[in-house]
């Protein structure tokens, strides 16, 4: 009861706040979306036939269809970094999405090769893009460039001392809007 009081709280606030465009949220795959790490061979194993394809949903999946599906205000996108063979892991990735999260749709899949900034690849017209990643290099680039970026926690990326601005671990789209509206306000 609680969470649906604060999340119409904030879709009153951004109604109130009458933004021309939706705001956009981008989304990584590997460890965000899809359960990449539980596998303790998964860096030799990535690159084999079937390896993004047969992955196991996070629960963040759900979190994202919901955002998609109730709320109006965002736009949802998944930026996501893709290994050689790059056309098989591309592949792959779409086949996943379309398995588990077909809400968001083909032209908002933004699918690069690794090593590559995500920041290079906002599309553009959209002015404040806020990233949801676990790979600290991608969120360290990302505030560089202007955009704003949360870390999701997972199992093994939380190494090292680094103080990022927010740490989200399993988030609901109740604390995806909390930590969005604290940006806009």
């Amino acid at each position: 009861m609680k969470n649906n009081m604060v999340q119409c709280n904030y879709i009153k606030t951004l109604e109130v706040l009458q933004m021309s465009d939706k705001i956009s949220l981008f989304f990584d795959m590997d460890g965000v979306l899809a359960d990449f790490y539980s596998d303790p061979n998964y860096l030799n194993r990535m690159r084999e036939k079937g390896y993004f394809a047969n992955l196991k949903p996070l629960p963040m999946v759900n979190t994202v269809a919901e955002l998609s599906l109730r709320f109006n205000v965002f736009d949802i996108y998944v930026l996501s970094a893709c290994v050689e063979p790059v056309e098989q892991c591309m592949q792959e990735k779409h086949e996943w999405l379309d398995k588990y999260l077909s809400t968001v749709p083909k032209e908002n899949r933004i699918l690069i090769e690794a090593g590559k900034n995500k920041f290079d690849y906002v599309p553009k017209g959209i002015e404040m893009p806020i990233l949801f990643d676990d790979y600290s290099k991608n969120i360290e680039q990302w505030e560089e460039r202007g955009g704003y970026a949360f870390k999701i926690k997972n199992n093994i990326n939380l190494r090292g001392n680094k103080d990022y601005r927010a740490i989200l671990d399993r988030p609901s789209a109740a604390d995806i809007m909390t930590a969005v509206m604290k940006i806009l306000i």
